[in-house]
This record gives structure tokens, sequence and C-alpha cells, in this order.
């Protein structure tokens, strides 16, 4: 029998090292996305991972469909590969996450990690995958019959879904333009 949960388990970095970090929230834009908790982050690279880092703003900060920017300091952790997210203190039923940019201001790094899911009571914190990571990590085989007539052009987009997510996390895909006369 499978076990019915996972941890990822991440070294501590040295706590000497600090490094600057520029962290921008994107709260969905859903009905009731938006939370009044406290949120805190942990940012995870090839040194190893950060202590929990409070995320404090205005009042008004993870309203729906809001984008707030955060500048905070932390141990460093190098290349970013992950960031585990929490919320503490929720009032209501829990908070839409959309996405986490993080820009390491030493080195101009900058890391998207996509969620598109809800942290709630029952699950109040998670582990993302930073966005380049996650592609390089995943083998994708797309098909697509189509006529036989070269005509036109056509523009793709692929969704694959993130185990233990509900919903698709856009993959932009460039296609070529295919374009001819019918034969």
């Amino acid at each position: 029998m499978a076990p019915s949960t996972q941890a990822l388990l991440f070294p501590k970095a040295d706590a000497g090292d600090r490094a600057d970090y520029e962290v921008m929230v994107y709260t969905a834009d859903a009905r009731g996305a938006g939370t009044d908790g406290q949120v805190e982050i942990k940012v995870i690279g090839d040194l190893g991972c950060s202590e929990w880092i409070q995320l404090k703003g205005q009042d008004s900060c993870f309203s729906r469909a809001a984008v707030d920017t955060f500048n905070v300091t932390g141990v460093n952790v190098n290349d970013l590969s992950h960031v585990s997210v929490r919320l503490v203190n929720q009032t209501h039923s829990g908070w839409n996450l959309q996405k986490v940019e993080v820009l390491h201001k030493g080195t101009g790094w900058k890391s998207v990690f996509y969620c598109n899911d809800w942290l709630t009571a029952a699950a109040p914190s998670l582990t993302l995958v930073e966005a380049d990571t996650w592609q390089a990590m995943s083998k994708y085989t797309v098909a697509v019959k189509t006529s036989d007539l070269q005509v036109g052009h056509y523009d793709t987009a692929l969704l694959p879904s993130k185990p233990n997510r509900t919903q698709p996390t856009p993959i932009t895909c460039r296609a070529p333009t295919l374009r001819g006369s019918p034969t």
C-alpha cells in the first residue's frame, strides 16, 4: 500500500550567507480567492533552504486578483528550485494562489512557481517546483492528426496537469507555421 503523504526534505542553507529577494505573489481572480491570513514562504535552492519568511505588507495584501511585492532577506540558497508557501491564521475558507515569482537580487535570476490551487485549513501549505525545472523533468508526447492539405497556419498551447493539482498549468508551445496551397 502506498503512503498517503509525501514529505520533501531539504538541507538548511548556511545561515551566515545572506541574500536579498524580491517576492511577487499573485492571487487568483476567483470568488473568495483572497485571504487576510498570514502568508509565509521558504526559498529552496542548490545550497539548501531558508527558514520560514513572513511576507509582511499592507492590510490589503493577498486580495483577489492582486499582485503583491515583498522585499525580504534570507539565507542565500543560490539557484532556486522550489518554494514552500503556507497560510497561517486564516479566518475564512482559504486562499487561491495563482503563482509566485522570486528574484534573487544577488544573481539577478528570476524563478517562476505556478500553483493555481487553494491553500485551506485542511491543506495550509505546499511546495512548488520552479516552472523550468518542472517542465524539464516532464516528458511530453503530443500527437496531432490533421488533414493532408497544407493550408493556413496553426498555433497551439499545451495544458498538462501537475500531480495533485486541480487545474492545468499552461505551457506555451511554439509550433511551426504551415503554409502552402492545396494539392
